[in-house]
Parts: C-alpha cells; sequence; structure tokens
C-alpha cells in the first residue's frame, strides 16, 4: 500500500508558503528543476525553497500533517512535550527539539498539529531550523 505523495514548499527568502494553499504532486524522475509559478512569483531553480514532504496521515481533526510540523502528541490518555515531525532513517518520526537524541514513531502517537517550525519557531524552546 503506498501514501499519496505530495509536497508543500517554504518560500525561505519570502518567508511563506509558495503558492500558499497549494500542495505539489511531483514525480521522482531524480531532477529538482522545476519550475513552479502562483500569481506573483516564479522560481526557476528552488533555490529558495524548502520542500516538505506529505506524512500520509491526519492528526486529530483531520489536518494534513508534513515535515516540520509542531505536533502536540497525546497516549493513554498523557500529554507529552511539543515535538516536530522529520524524516528521518527512511520514516517519518516526532522529534524533541531539547532532546536531539529522541524521537519516536509518529504511528504510536495520537497527535495535533499546532505550528510548524516556519511559522511558529516560538513554540520551540530552540528553533532547530536556524
Amino acid at each position: 500500500m503506498s501514501r499519496e505523495k505530495k509536497f508543500k514548499a517554504w518560500d525561505k527568502k519570502e518567508k511563506k508558503w509558495f503558492a500558499e494553499g497549494n500542495t505539489f504532486n511531483l514525480d521522482y524522475s531524480g531532477k529538482y528543476g522545476v519550475f513552479l509559478f502562483d500569481n506573483d512569483n516564479w522560481d526557476m531553480d528552488g533555490k529558495d525553497l524548502e520542500w516538505v514532504e506529505f506524512v500520509g496521515e491526519n492528526d486529530k481533526h483531520g489536518k494534513e500533517v508534513f515535515e516540520g510540523d509542531v505536533v502536540q502528541p497525546y497516549s493513554s490518555g498523557l500529554k507529552y512535550d511539543l515535538a516536530i515531525i522529520r524524516y528521518i532513517d527512511h520514516s517519518f518520526c516526532m522529534a524533541w527539539p531539547e532532546d536531539k537524541h529522541s524521537m519516536d514513531c509518529i504511528w504510536y502517537f495520537d497527535f495535533e498539529v499546532v505550528g510548524n517550525i516556519y511559522e511558529n519557531p516560538e513554540l520551540l524552546k530552540e528553533n532547530p531550523h536556524d
């Protein structure tokens, strides 16, 4: 069973989602030179874009979960510290910023997306994106 492959792109220069509200379905041809545009912006080589991938799951409210999302995990009625969704060793994981070596598989938890590392760095004690 394969999951749907969708991407969003954060424009590092403009500090906003590129073509906000859109996700992109890209092929895996091994080529990253894509031409993208929204109403006012063109990005010919993608150098100012940081791509994040859909993890194939939705949070408890039905919101799609992407790499870089900050989530509030729950398990057996317990609330855990905020974590960041990362792609590590061929799997999507939750990584806790205060312990760079601590991570867990996202499939073991219920969670809610509360923000992301791009728009809401204040949610984290330290911003691992810097």
